[in-house]
This record gives structure tokens, C-alpha cells and sequence, in this order.
């Protein structure tokens, strides 16, 4: 997948893009006990992928299932076993890339952790909108970093879409990136299965999603909100060049990758595209020590400021 070109603000946002710059001695020592004992001959590839991102495996509950079901069907694609594909990884380049882009896709989830969209709505949207409240076209920027299957990105685009007033008049997009190029490449389609929003509100539904097709088993994101969504990819450990500057950030499970070292400089990094004043979210069990240096807890779990 080519990289994106993106253009967040016609006067100020430039194309992100990414080198891989690999600190090799600063990873966290992986974790294969996580996984099932399947995967275990995978564990020398695996520690040198880490070594060369600086990023440790995700380490929500849910990783290793997921992490296993994407394995088995590139092994199933492959008709090898993990033996076999062990093998390839160390001698095929390609391959590590693969398996490189399967270790860091991660599930997403429809309006997770709802506080943070109630904020955004209810306080945020009206801070910017107050900003321009004297300008024909006003402008509102958010930046999902961890974009994952996309349904993160697109909450928060129907958020903007609910809360923002005038709606027709603003310049409001969301910058949405990853380092995974296949889970880029699912989040752009915008089709998800129907079990997947079964269990959402029927408000955000109407919202979110156009109506299903007759007999079919996926919905589709409404094109509205697919419009104020632009794709890159993006390693937060490479190098990036866009400057925002950014009303809102969205991080959600994704600086619990990062060793503190690598932590630090990426929370550097993202304060330096924020307006001050403006927000962070993380997940709601992410507080670390790092983000004293740019941000200010707002009393809500995973709410910073800049």
C-alpha cells in the first residue's frame, strides 16, 4: 500500500511520513509466555523485530488471542507450519514485514471508553467553535494515532458531525494513522460485519452507519463521515514532518508499546503539534510517569491536557 499523502489543514499540514530509526539496545526483553506454546519457535524473530522498533507487543488481555488468530491465517494463506514459517521469516526481508505489520495490528472498538466522547463533544467542540465564532470557515483538527480496524476514528468523526455547530460550515477532519499498512487498508474500506454493531445504540447507529443492505452481513461507515477521514501510515518511532496543530489527539493503547525511553520522546513529539490547552486521550488505565513533562491530568481517566 502506497503511503497516504494527507492534507489536514491546507495551510499548515505537510505529508506525514516515516523512517524507521531503531535504537537497538532500549527494547523491553518480549514476553512469549503470553503467547500460546505454538508460537514459540517464532521467539527469535519476534525479540528482533522488537529490538529494531523500540515497541513491545500490545498488552491488552485480548493480545494474544487476537495476535494467534491473525498467525493462524497466515499460516493457513502460507500452507506451512510455524516452524517452517520461523524460517522464512529470518531469511525473507518480506516476510518480517509481514509479520511485522500482524504484530502491531490491533482490534479497535466503537465509542470505547465513552467519557472521552462526551468530552470531546461537550467541551472541546465548543472551545473550538467559540474560537472561530467570528470567522466564515472555522477549522477543527483531531488525530487518531493508533487508528487499528477504524472504528475508533470514525466515533470520533461522528462525534464532530453531532456536536459541531453549522456543521455544513466547518473544516473538521481527523488524521488517521497506524504503522500497520493492512489494518489502514481494512479502516479504509469503512465495511464492518453486522455482529460487530449489534451491540451499539441506535442513535450512534443511525449516526454512524448507512442502512444495510437487504440479505447482506456488513454495513457501511455513511460517506459523510468517511469524507472528514484522511489515511496515512505513520511509526511514531520514525520520522514524521506534519505540524498540525491539533484541537484534540487520540492515543488510546498504544504508548503501552513503548519503552519509557521511546515513551517519553513520542509524548515530546505529539505536544509539539497540539495547541496548548487543547486534549489527549488515552485509555483510561494509562498514566504514566512521562506525561508530566507536557501534560495535566484533567480528572477523568485517560483526559489530558496540553
Amino acid at each position: 500500500m502506497a503511503r497516504t499523502r494527507t492534507r489536514t489543514d491546507r495551510t499548515s499540514h505537510k505529508r506525514s511520513t516515516a523512517r524507521s530509526t531503531p535504537h537497538p539496545g532500549d527494547a523491553a526483553t518480549i514476553d512469549v509466555s503470553r503467547f500460546v506454546a505454538r508460537w514459540r519457535p517464532l521467539e527469535p524473530v519476534i525479540a528482533q523485530i522488537q529490538r529494531q522498533t523500540g515497541m513491545t507487543l500490545a498488552q491488552s488481555s485480548d493480545a494474544p488471542s487476537h495476535l494467534d488468530r491473525l498467525l493462524s491465517d497466515r499460516l493457513d494463506q502460507l500452507a506451512i507450519d510455524v516452524s517452517a514459517y520461523a524460517l522464512r521469516c529470518a531469511n525473507d526481508p518480506f516476510e518480517r514485514l509481514v509479520l511485522l505489520d500482524l504484530l502491531h495490528r490491533r482490534p479497535s472498538a466503537w465509542f470505547a471508553d465513552p467519557a472521552r466522547f462526551v468530552d470531546l463533544e461537550r467541551r472541546v467542540v465548543p472551545q473550538v467553535a467559540e474560537r472561530f465564532s467570528r470567522t466564515a470557515k472555522p477549522v477543527m483538527r483531531v488525530w487518531c494515532a493508533a487508528t487499528g480496524s477504524g472504528e475508533e476514528v470514525y466515533s470520533i468523526a461522528a462525534s464532530m458531525q453531532r456536536s459541531l455547530p453549522d456543521r455544513e460550515r466547518w473544516d473538521a477532519t481527523v488524521l488517521a494513522t497506524d504503522l500497520s499498512v493492512s489494518s489502514l487498508q481494512e479502516a479504509q474500506t469503512g465495511r464492518y460485519d453486522q455482529e460487530s454493531v449489534a451491540h451499539m445504540d441506535t442513535s450512534l447507529r443511525t449516526l454512524t452507519l448507512a442502512p444495510a443492505r437487504p440479505g447482506s452481513s456488513r454495513v457501511s461507515v455513511r460517506q459523510e463521515l468517511r469524507r472528514t477521514v484522511h489515511f496515512a501510515w505513520l511509526d511514531l518511532n520514525g520520522d514524521w514532518d506534519f505540524i498540525g496543530p491539533f484541537d484534540a489527539v487520540f492515543c488510546r493503547g498504544l504508548l503501552d508499546r513503548f519503552t519509557p525511553e521511546r515513551r517519553s520522546h513520542a509524548l515530546g513529539r505529539i505536544a509539539g503539534v497540539m495547541r496548548t490547552g487543547s486534549t489527549l486521550y488515552l485509555g483510561g488505565g494509562e498514566d504514566y510517569p512521562e506525561m508530566a513533562d507536557h501534560f495535566a491530568k484533567r480528572g477523568d481517566p485517560g483526559i489530558y491536557l496540553r
